[in-house]
């Protein structure tokens, strides 16, 4: 006589809700990781930006006085 532990339902239902709780968990890690190196990208980005505009030659610019770091004209 088999017990209710080795029937073959139950141990579709575990299986499919460990199923379930692993492909959550991994699409849960792909997504924090995708934001993870999208930011990081991000930052890249805008580090990048500000080291071009901080460099540009003054005769490009639409003021020729140098502005500080936030950006003001003096």
């Amino acid at each position: 006589m088999m017990s209710a532990l080795h029937d073959k339902t139950t141990d579709h239902w575990v299986r499919s809700n460990l199923v379930r709780t692993l492909a959550f968990w991994s699409c849960l890690l792909t997504v924090e990781a995708v934001t993870c190196l999208g930011l990081l990208a991000s930052f890249d980005y805008v580090a990048r930006v500000h080291d071009h505009t901080a460099t540009w030659p003054a005769v490009h610019a639409k003021c020729v006085f140098p502005a500080d770091s936030l950006g003001d004209v003096r």
